[in-house]
């Protein structure tokens, strides 16, 4: 028969096997959730109407390098990605991704 005190040791090292586990666990996800994070950004957004067509400009000034996805409306069209050297790196052929190096990027689509 165990005797009260090997119960004790051996609940206690339990114990601590359990919490490394836990944590350990803990751990790997919150690094998996912290990449899938969505960050607020600043931006300015003019809108003008002509011709029964709204013209949208988002001048987002100030963006960190990385790649990112942008959720056009459903009934965007004309759309335009430029950053301070013209142009957009897209990572895809619809247009919703894109690669970023850094500063100034201005999006620009018309809704009809």
């Amino acid at each position: 028969m165990l005797r009260k005190k090997n119960v004790i040791y051996l609940t206690l090292l339990l114990l601590l096997i359990i919490s490394f586990l836990l944590y350990f666990q803990w751990d790997g996800f919150s690094a998996k959730s912290d990449q899938n994070k969505i960050h607020s950004i600043q931006q300015d957004i003019f809108i003008e109407h002509h011709n029964n067509q709204f013209y949208i400009k988002q001048i987002i000034p100030s963006l960190s390098g990385g790649n990112y996805t942008i959720d056009w409306p459903q009934a965007a069209n004309n759309r335009e990605c430029l950053n301070e050297n013209n142009q957009c790196q897209w990572t895809n052929d619809e247009k919703t991704n894109v690669k970023i190096k850094s500063g100034k990027i201005t999006l620009k689509y018309t809704i009809t």
